[in-house]
Protein backbone atom coordinates (compact mmCIF):
# COMPACT_ATOMS: atom_id res chain seq x y z
CA UNK A 1 0.00 0.00 0.00
CA UNK A 2 1.12 3.12 -1.05
CA UNK A 3 1.58 6.12 1.66
CA UNK A 4 1.28 10.12 1.09
CA UNK A 5 4.03 11.94 1.05
CA UNK A 6 2.06 14.82 2.54
CA UNK A 7 2.97 16.49 5.84
CA UNK A 8 6.34 14.20 5.59
CA UNK A 9 9.62 16.46 5.38
CA UNK A 10 13.02 15.85 4.97
CA UNK A 11 16.13 16.47 5.54
CA UNK A 12 18.73 15.24 3.25
CA UNK A 13 22.75 15.69 4.53
CA UNK A 14 25.25 14.82 2.13
CA UNK A 15 29.24 16.74 1.64
CA UNK A 16 29.15 15.80 -2.12
CA UNK A 17 26.99 18.96 -3.46
CA UNK A 18 26.09 17.18 -6.53
CA UNK A 19 24.89 13.92 -4.89
CA UNK A 20 22.95 16.20 -2.56
CA UNK A 21 20.90 17.56 -5.20
CA UNK A 22 20.31 14.30 -6.92
CA UNK A 23 19.17 12.96 -3.89
CA UNK A 24 17.15 16.67 -2.69
CA UNK A 25 15.71 16.59 -6.13
CA UNK A 26 14.74 13.16 -6.88
CA UNK A 27 12.88 12.68 -3.38
CA UNK A 28 11.10 16.09 -4.67
CA UNK A 29 10.13 14.76 -8.12
CA UNK A 30 8.00 11.63 -5.53
CA UNK A 31 6.23 14.37 -3.85
CA UNK A 32 7.82 14.88 -0.37
CA UNK A 33 9.16 17.93 1.00
CA UNK A 34 13.04 18.00 1.06
CA UNK A 35 15.72 20.51 2.43
CA UNK A 36 19.40 19.65 1.42
CA UNK A 37 22.47 20.49 3.44
CA UNK A 38 26.20 20.25 2.71
CA UNK A 39 27.63 19.98 5.79
CA UNK A 40 27.12 19.11 9.78
CA UNK A 41 26.77 23.10 10.69
CA UNK A 42 24.06 23.52 7.92
CA UNK A 43 22.69 20.49 8.81
CA UNK A 44 22.18 21.63 12.70
CA UNK A 45 21.01 24.77 11.95
CA UNK A 46 17.98 23.51 9.82
CA UNK A 47 17.75 20.94 12.59
CA UNK A 48 17.36 23.48 15.21
CA UNK A 49 14.36 25.91 12.99
CA UNK A 50 12.90 23.09 11.57
CA UNK A 51 10.16 20.13 11.98
CA UNK A 52 11.60 17.18 10.63
CA UNK A 53 9.95 13.72 9.96
CA UNK A 54 12.88 12.15 8.09
CA UNK A 55 17.02 12.79 8.09
CA UNK A 56 18.98 11.12 5.27
CA UNK A 57 22.30 11.42 5.96
CA UNK A 58 25.73 10.34 5.05
CA UNK A 59 28.29 8.87 7.78
CA UNK A 60 30.92 10.47 7.09
CA UNK A 61 30.63 13.86 6.54
CA UNK A 62 33.25 16.45 7.93
CA UNK A 63 34.34 16.94 11.54
CA UNK A 64 30.98 14.97 12.58
CA UNK A 65 29.79 12.44 11.76
CA UNK A 66 26.14 11.34 10.39
CA UNK A 67 26.16 9.28 13.75
CA UNK A 68 26.86 12.07 15.68
CA UNK A 69 24.20 13.42 13.95
CA UNK A 70 22.05 10.52 15.36
CA UNK A 71 22.88 12.02 19.13
CA UNK A 72 21.81 15.50 17.95
CA UNK A 73 18.42 14.06 17.23
CA UNK A 74 17.99 11.91 19.97
CA UNK A 75 18.38 14.90 21.97
CA UNK A 76 16.69 17.62 20.36
CA UNK A 77 14.01 15.25 18.11
CA UNK A 78 13.37 12.13 19.37
CA UNK A 79 10.82 11.65 16.82
CA UNK A 80 12.92 11.72 13.56
CA UNK A 81 14.00 8.94 12.01
CA UNK A 82 17.42 8.53 10.68
CA UNK A 83 18.57 7.02 7.15
CA UNK A 84 22.22 6.53 6.73
CA UNK A 85 24.52 6.39 3.81
CA UNK A 86 27.88 5.23 3.45
CA UNK A 87 30.54 3.87 0.94
CA UNK A 88 32.23 1.62 3.25
CA UNK A 89 29.44 -0.17 4.50
CA UNK A 90 30.37 -3.11 7.39
CA UNK A 91 28.66 -5.14 9.67
CA UNK A 92 30.12 -3.14 12.71
CA UNK A 93 28.92 0.24 11.37
CA UNK A 94 25.44 -0.95 10.41
CA UNK A 95 25.25 -2.69 14.12
CA UNK A 96 26.36 0.32 15.75
CA UNK A 97 24.35 2.56 13.43
CA UNK A 98 21.10 0.61 14.56
CA UNK A 99 22.17 0.37 17.96
CA UNK A 100 22.62 4.01 18.20
CA UNK A 101 18.93 4.54 17.04
CA UNK A 102 19.49 5.17 13.04
CA UNK A 103 16.05 3.31 11.16
CA UNK A 104 18.51 1.95 8.44
CA UNK A 105 21.31 2.27 6.32
CA UNK A 106 22.30 2.30 2.67
CA UNK A 107 25.51 1.09 1.53
CA UNK A 108 26.70 3.22 -1.93
CA UNK A 109 26.44 3.16 -4.11
CA UNK A 110 22.76 2.33 -4.25
CA UNK A 111 19.94 2.95 -6.86
CA UNK A 112 17.10 5.24 -6.52
CA UNK A 113 14.87 2.78 -5.74
CA UNK A 114 16.11 1.62 -3.52
CA UNK A 115 16.32 4.85 -1.56
CA UNK A 116 12.62 5.37 -1.94
CA UNK A 117 11.59 1.97 -0.82
CA UNK A 118 13.58 2.59 2.47
CA UNK A 119 11.82 6.09 2.77
CA UNK A 120 8.12 4.74 2.60
CA UNK A 121 9.19 1.99 5.21
CA UNK A 122 10.69 4.61 7.35
CA UNK A 123 7.09 7.05 7.23
CA UNK A 124 5.07 4.06 8.10
CA UNK A 125 3.96 3.89 11.52
CA UNK A 126 6.52 1.64 13.64
CA UNK A 127 5.55 -1.96 13.66
CA UNK A 128 9.19 -3.17 15.22
CA UNK A 129 8.54 -2.84 18.70
CA UNK A 130 10.18 -4.24 22.26
CA UNK A 131 8.40 -5.92 24.72
CA UNK A 132 5.69 -3.47 25.90
CA UNK A 133 3.80 -4.33 28.91
CA UNK A 134 -0.13 -4.35 28.16
CA UNK A 135 -3.16 -3.92 30.05
CA UNK A 136 -4.99 -7.20 31.09
CA UNK A 137 -8.49 -5.37 29.71
CA UNK A 138 -6.81 -5.00 26.72
CA UNK A 139 -7.95 -8.88 25.13
CA UNK A 140 -11.68 -7.84 25.06
CA UNK A 141 -10.51 -4.87 22.36
CA UNK A 142 -7.90 -7.02 20.76
CA UNK A 143 -10.27 -9.15 20.03
CA UNK A 144 -12.51 -7.05 18.81
CA UNK A 145 -10.57 -5.94 16.20
CA UNK A 146 -10.40 -9.12 14.21
CA UNK A 147 -13.96 -8.40 12.65
CA UNK A 148 -15.74 -10.88 10.32
CA UNK A 149 -18.34 -13.13 10.57
CA UNK A 150 -18.34 -15.00 6.83
CA UNK A 151 -17.48 -18.93 6.75
CA UNK A 152 -13.52 -18.02 5.98
CA UNK A 153 -13.18 -15.89 9.25
CA UNK A 154 -14.91 -18.43 11.26
CA UNK A 155 -12.59 -20.79 10.55
CA UNK A 156 -9.38 -17.87 11.49
CA UNK A 157 -11.23 -18.23 15.13
CA UNK A 158 -11.47 -21.75 15.75
CA UNK A 159 -7.89 -22.17 14.48
CA UNK A 160 -6.81 -19.59 16.87
CA UNK A 161 -9.11 -21.05 19.78
CA UNK A 162 -7.77 -24.23 19.46
CA UNK A 163 -4.41 -23.17 19.26
CA UNK A 164 -3.80 -20.38 22.04
CA UNK A 165 -3.83 -22.98 24.66
CA UNK A 166 -1.07 -25.05 23.64
CA UNK A 167 3.14 -23.58 23.28
CA UNK A 168 3.17 -24.83 19.50
CA UNK A 169 4.99 -22.05 17.05
CA UNK A 170 2.30 -20.87 14.41
CA UNK A 171 2.91 -20.19 10.86
CA UNK A 172 0.00 -17.28 9.50
CA UNK A 173 -0.10 -16.32 6.54
CA UNK A 174 -2.19 -13.72 4.23
CA UNK A 175 -1.64 -10.68 2.30
CA UNK A 176 0.06 -7.30 3.28
CA UNK A 177 -2.92 -5.73 5.46
CA UNK A 178 -4.88 -8.57 6.31
CA UNK A 179 -4.14 -8.36 10.19
CA UNK A 180 -1.86 -10.90 10.57
CA UNK A 181 -0.29 -9.13 13.37
CA UNK A 182 -3.33 -8.80 15.35
CA UNK A 183 -3.82 -12.71 14.86
CA UNK A 184 -0.85 -13.33 16.45
CA UNK A 185 -1.64 -10.79 19.48
CA UNK A 186 -5.13 -12.60 19.70
CA UNK A 187 -3.17 -16.61 20.08
CA UNK A 188 -0.74 -15.04 23.09
CA UNK A 189 -3.36 -13.27 24.66
CA UNK A 190 -5.69 -16.73 25.08
CA UNK A 191 -2.21 -18.46 26.13
CA UNK A 192 -0.98 -18.82 29.41
CA UNK A 193 1.77 -16.63 28.23
CA UNK A 194 -0.66 -13.60 27.68
CA UNK A 195 0.67 -12.03 30.76
CA UNK A 196 3.96 -12.41 29.87
CA UNK A 197 5.41 -9.43 27.06
CA UNK A 198 4.39 -10.16 22.93
CA UNK A 199 7.43 -8.68 20.78
CA UNK A 200 7.13 -8.29 17.44
CA UNK A 201 9.40 -7.93 14.84
CA UNK A 202 9.24 -7.16 11.12
CA UNK A 203 12.02 -9.12 9.67
CA UNK A 204 11.65 -7.18 6.69
CA UNK A 205 12.85 -4.33 8.00
CA UNK A 206 15.57 -4.50 8.75
CA UNK A 207 19.06 -5.30 7.38
CA UNK A 208 19.75 -8.53 6.85
CA UNK A 209 23.33 -8.28 9.08
CA UNK A 210 21.68 -6.67 11.69
CA UNK A 211 18.92 -9.24 12.41
CA UNK A 212 20.51 -11.39 14.52
CA UNK A 213 22.11 -8.71 17.02
CA UNK A 214 18.54 -7.43 17.60
CA UNK A 215 17.28 -10.80 18.00
CA UNK A 216 19.80 -12.79 20.07
CA UNK A 217 21.59 -9.77 21.47
CA UNK A 218 25.64 -8.99 22.01
CA UNK A 219 28.62 -9.29 24.56
CA UNK A 220 30.34 -6.50 25.19
CA UNK A 221 33.07 -5.92 22.63
CA UNK A 222 31.43 -8.41 19.83
CA UNK A 223 32.44 -5.65 17.47
CA UNK A 224 33.77 -2.35 17.46
CA UNK A 225 32.07 -0.26 19.42
CA UNK A 226 30.00 -2.83 21.28
CA UNK A 227 31.22 -1.21 24.52
CA UNK A 228 28.37 -2.86 26.58
CA UNK A 229 26.84 -5.88 26.14
CA UNK A 230 22.77 -5.84 25.31
CA UNK A 231 19.86 -8.45 25.53
CA UNK A 232 18.02 -9.12 22.18
CA UNK A 233 14.19 -9.75 21.58
CA UNK A 234 14.40 -13.37 22.66
CA UNK A 235 15.26 -11.96 26.15
CA UNK A 236 12.83 -9.48 25.91
CA UNK A 237 10.34 -11.83 25.33
CA UNK A 238 11.23 -14.29 27.70
CA UNK A 239 8.46 -16.81 28.77
CA UNK A 240 6.43 -14.66 26.69
CA UNK A 241 5.69 -14.51 22.16
CA UNK A 242 7.65 -13.61 19.69
CA UNK A 243 6.21 -12.64 16.69
CA UNK A 244 8.74 -12.79 13.18
CA UNK A 245 6.04 -10.90 10.97
CA UNK A 246 8.08 -11.66 6.65
CA UNK A 247 10.13 -14.58 7.86
CA UNK A 248 10.38 -15.18 4.78
CA UNK A 249 12.62 -11.94 3.73
CA UNK A 250 15.56 -13.32 6.07
CA UNK A 251 18.64 -14.69 5.09
CA UNK A 252 19.58 -18.38 4.64
CA UNK A 253 22.22 -18.10 6.98
CA UNK A 254 20.28 -16.42 9.49
CA UNK A 255 17.78 -19.33 9.19
CA UNK A 256 20.10 -22.00 9.49
CA UNK A 257 20.60 -20.22 13.43
CA UNK A 258 16.78 -19.99 14.16
CA UNK A 259 16.42 -23.74 13.15
CA UNK A 260 19.65 -24.62 15.78
CA UNK A 261 17.42 -22.41 18.43
CA UNK A 262 13.98 -23.94 17.56
CA UNK A 263 16.10 -27.56 17.71
CA UNK A 264 17.58 -27.08 20.62
CA UNK A 265 15.88 -24.70 22.69
CA UNK A 266 18.71 -22.38 23.48
CA UNK A 267 20.78 -19.79 21.79
CA UNK A 268 24.06 -17.81 21.80
CA UNK A 269 24.44 -13.73 21.74
CA UNK A 270 26.75 -12.24 18.89
CA UNK A 271 29.80 -12.86 20.28
CA UNK A 272 28.99 -15.01 22.97
CA UNK A 273 30.20 -18.74 23.60
CA UNK A 274 27.92 -19.14 26.45
CA UNK A 275 24.51 -20.65 25.48
CA UNK A 276 21.31 -19.46 26.60
CA UNK A 277 17.68 -20.93 26.91
CA UNK A 278 15.33 -19.84 25.10
CA UNK A 279 11.57 -19.94 26.99
CA UNK A 280 9.74 -18.15 23.86
CA UNK A 281 6.69 -19.04 21.91
CA UNK A 282 7.61 -18.35 18.35
CA UNK A 283 4.49 -17.20 15.93
CA UNK A 284 5.85 -16.29 12.11
CA UNK A 285 4.10 -14.90 9.36
CA UNK A 286 4.84 -14.26 5.93
CA UNK A 287 2.27 -12.61 2.59
CA UNK A 288 4.50 -14.32 0.46
CA UNK A 289 3.29 -17.98 -0.96
CA UNK A 290 5.98 -19.63 1.15
CA UNK A 291 5.68 -22.88 -1.85
CA UNK A 292 7.67 -20.22 -3.66
CA UNK A 293 9.98 -19.49 -1.35
CA UNK A 294 11.30 -23.15 -0.66
CA UNK A 295 11.20 -23.86 -4.91
CA UNK A 296 13.56 -20.99 -5.29
CA UNK A 297 15.78 -21.81 -2.53
CA UNK A 298 15.12 -18.33 -0.72
CA UNK A 299 13.44 -20.43 2.15
CA UNK A 300 14.57 -23.76 4.02
CA UNK A 301 12.20 -26.05 4.29
CA UNK A 302 12.94 -28.03 6.98
CA UNK A 303 12.46 -23.84 8.95
CA UNK A 304 9.17 -24.08 7.57
CA UNK A 305 8.05 -27.59 9.07
CA UNK A 306 9.43 -26.17 12.58
CA UNK A 307 7.33 -23.13 12.34
CA UNK A 308 4.28 -24.60 10.73
CA UNK A 309 3.14 -27.07 13.81
CA UNK A 310 0.15 -25.55 13.00
CA UNK A 311 -1.02 -22.95 9.90
CA UNK A 312 -3.41 -20.26 9.94
CA UNK A 313 -4.58 -18.20 6.46
CA UNK A 314 -6.24 -15.15 6.80
CA UNK A 315 -8.59 -14.17 3.59
CA UNK A 316 -7.99 -11.72 1.56
CA UNK A 317 -10.90 -9.08 2.21
CA UNK A 318 -11.43 -9.68 -1.66
CA UNK A 319 -12.71 -13.24 -0.45
CA UNK A 320 -15.03 -11.99 1.96
CA UNK A 321 -16.65 -9.20 0.99
CA UNK A 322 -19.74 -9.99 3.11
CA UNK A 323 -17.60 -8.98 6.08
CA UNK A 324 -17.22 -5.55 4.29
CA UNK A 325 -20.58 -3.73 6.19
CA UNK A 326 -19.24 -4.95 9.67
CA UNK A 327 -15.66 -3.83 9.29
CA UNK A 328 -17.13 -0.43 7.56
CA UNK A 329 -19.27 0.25 10.86
CA UNK A 330 -16.12 -0.25 13.63
CA UNK A 331 -13.88 1.89 11.72
CA UNK A 332 -16.46 4.82 11.23
CA UNK A 333 -17.12 4.39 15.00
CA UNK A 334 -13.76 4.81 15.73
CA UNK A 335 -13.55 7.73 13.43
CA UNK A 336 -16.02 9.09 14.84
CA UNK A 337 -15.20 9.09 18.32
CA UNK A 338 -11.26 10.16 16.64
CA UNK A 339 -13.00 13.12 15.13
CA UNK A 340 -15.30 14.16 17.21
CA UNK A 341 -18.64 13.74 15.24
CA UNK A 342 -20.47 11.51 13.59
CA UNK A 343 -19.52 9.46 10.53
CA UNK A 344 -21.91 7.90 8.08
CA UNK A 345 -21.60 6.70 4.61
CA UNK A 346 -24.63 6.23 2.23
CA UNK A 347 -25.79 2.57 1.39
CA UNK A 348 -25.09 3.20 -2.16
CA UNK A 349 -21.34 4.67 -1.43
CA UNK A 350 -20.76 1.42 1.22
CA UNK A 351 -21.78 -1.08 -2.24
CA UNK A 352 -19.15 0.87 -4.53
CA UNK A 353 -16.80 0.02 -1.96
CA UNK A 354 -18.14 -3.66 -1.75
CA UNK A 355 -17.05 -3.71 -5.57
CA UNK A 356 -13.59 -2.37 -5.19
CA UNK A 357 -10.99 -5.49 -4.82
CA UNK A 358 -8.56 -3.76 -1.81
CA UNK A 359 -5.31 -4.62 -3.24
CA UNK A 360 -4.20 -3.24 0.23
CA UNK A 361 -7.07 -5.31 2.65
CA UNK A 362 -8.53 -4.29 6.02
CA UNK A 363 -5.74 -1.63 6.50
CA UNK A 364 -6.57 -0.12 2.98
CA UNK A 365 -9.97 0.26 4.06
CA UNK A 366 -9.46 1.97 7.38
CA UNK A 367 -7.27 4.18 5.78
CA UNK A 368 -10.00 4.98 2.88
CA UNK A 369 -12.54 5.77 5.52
CA UNK A 370 -10.55 7.80 7.29
CA UNK A 371 -9.38 9.87 4.45
CA UNK A 372 -13.44 10.06 3.26
CA UNK A 373 -14.36 10.71 6.57
CA UNK A 374 -12.12 14.05 7.01
CA UNK A 375 -13.08 14.90 3.16
CA UNK A 376 -16.33 15.22 4.00
CA UNK A 377 -17.80 18.76 5.65
CA UNK A 378 -20.25 17.07 7.14
CA UNK A 379 -18.95 13.97 7.47
CA UNK A 380 -21.34 11.78 5.75
CA UNK A 381 -19.60 9.43 3.10
CA UNK A 382 -21.32 10.00 -0.47
CA UNK A 383 -21.43 8.19 -4.14
CA UNK A 384 -19.34 11.27 -5.74
CA UNK A 385 -16.69 11.07 -2.54
CA UNK A 386 -16.11 7.67 -3.14
CA UNK A 387 -15.82 7.74 -6.82
CA UNK A 388 -13.65 10.23 -6.42
CA UNK A 389 -11.25 8.37 -4.34
CA UNK A 390 -11.11 5.67 -6.79
CA UNK A 391 -9.99 8.28 -9.12
CA UNK A 392 -7.08 9.14 -7.09
CA UNK A 393 -6.15 5.73 -6.47
CA UNK A 394 -6.43 4.55 -10.45
CA UNK A 395 -8.81 1.93 -9.50
CA UNK A 396 -7.58 -1.76 -10.04
CA UNK A 397 -10.57 -3.39 -11.59
CA UNK A 398 -11.85 -6.70 -10.37
CA UNK A 399 -11.73 -9.48 -12.59
CA UNK A 400 -15.32 -9.78 -12.52
CA UNK A 401 -15.32 -6.39 -13.80
CA UNK A 402 -13.75 -6.61 -16.36
CA UNK A 403 -16.38 -7.92 -18.63
CA UNK A 404 -18.62 -4.92 -17.64
CA UNK A 405 -15.89 -2.10 -18.41
CA UNK A 406 -13.53 -3.65 -20.86
CA UNK A 407 -12.62 -0.64 -22.39
CA UNK A 408 -12.26 2.17 -18.96
CA UNK A 409 -9.45 4.02 -19.09
CA UNK A 410 -7.90 2.74 -16.22
CA UNK A 411 -7.90 -0.80 -18.01
CA UNK A 412 -6.10 0.48 -21.21
CA UNK A 413 -3.78 2.59 -19.49
CA UNK A 414 -2.42 -0.07 -16.94
CA UNK A 415 -2.62 -2.32 -19.78
CA UNK A 416 -0.26 0.41 -22.28
CA UNK A 417 2.36 1.12 -19.17
CA UNK A 418 2.77 -3.07 -19.11
CA UNK A 419 3.05 -3.41 -22.72
CA UNK A 420 5.62 -0.32 -22.86
CA UNK A 421 7.39 -1.75 -20.02
CA UNK A 422 8.17 -4.83 -21.66
CA UNK A 423 9.41 -3.38 -24.75
CA UNK A 424 11.42 -1.29 -23.17
CA UNK A 425 12.52 -4.37 -21.40
CA UNK A 426 11.93 -2.63 -17.95
CA UNK A 427 14.02 0.33 -18.43
CA UNK A 428 11.33 2.91 -17.01
CA UNK A 429 13.59 6.07 -18.32
CA UNK A 430 13.10 4.47 -21.70
CA UNK A 431 9.45 4.15 -21.06
CA UNK A 432 8.37 6.79 -19.18
CA UNK A 433 9.88 8.62 -22.54
CA UNK A 434 7.71 6.80 -24.67
CA UNK A 435 4.88 6.52 -22.68
CA UNK A 436 4.81 10.92 -22.78
CA UNK A 437 5.71 11.19 -18.80
CA UNK A 438 8.35 11.52 -16.23
CA UNK A 439 9.78 8.92 -13.69
CA UNK A 440 8.20 9.63 -10.73
CA UNK A 441 4.77 9.59 -12.56
CA UNK A 442 5.57 5.73 -13.98
CA UNK A 443 6.47 4.48 -10.21
CA UNK A 444 3.54 6.15 -8.87
CA UNK A 445 1.53 4.07 -11.85
CA UNK A 446 3.34 1.45 -11.59
CA UNK A 447 2.51 1.00 -7.95
CA UNK A 448 -1.22 1.87 -8.06
CA UNK A 449 -1.90 -0.73 -10.74
CA UNK A 450 0.22 -3.51 -9.20
CA UNK A 451 2.54 -3.64 -11.81
CA UNK A 452 5.84 -5.40 -10.85
CA UNK A 453 8.99 -4.88 -12.45
CA UNK A 454 9.27 -7.62 -15.67
CA UNK A 455 11.95 -10.08 -15.09
CA UNK A 456 14.11 -9.21 -17.87
CA UNK A 457 14.87 -6.05 -16.59
CA UNK A 458 18.48 -4.40 -16.46
CA UNK A 459 19.40 -3.31 -13.68
CA UNK A 460 19.14 0.96 -13.46
CA UNK A 461 22.30 2.23 -15.05
CA UNK A 462 22.83 5.16 -12.73
CA UNK A 463 23.47 4.84 -8.68
CA UNK A 464 23.87 6.90 -6.33
CA UNK A 465 27.32 7.33 -5.26
CA UNK A 466 28.78 5.33 -7.98
CA UNK A 467 31.72 7.08 -10.10
CA UNK A 468 31.29 7.67 -13.46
Amino acid sequence: MSHSPVGKKILVVEDDPSTCELLASSLALEGYSVDKATGSAQADQLLRGGDYTLVISDIYLDELTGLDLQRTLQDKSPGTKLILMTAHATLETAVRAVQEGAFDYLSKPFELEDLFRVVRRALEPARHTRAVARDPGETASLSSMIIGRSTAMADVYKRVARVAGTDSSVWISGESGTGKELVAQAIHKHSRRGVRPFVAINCGALAETLLESELFGHVKGAFTGAHTGRDGLFESAAEGTLFLDEITETALSFQVRLLRLLQEGEYRPVGSNVARKADVRILAASNLDVADCIREGKFREDLYYRLAAFTIHIPPLRERTEDLPLLVAHFLEQLSRTLGRAVSIAPSALKMLAAYDWPGNVRQLRNALEKLAILSPDAAIRNEDVEHWLDEIQWRMPESAGSEMPHSLTYLEKERIRKVLWQCQGNKSRAAALLGIDRSTLYRKMEAYGISQPSSSPSNPHRVGESP
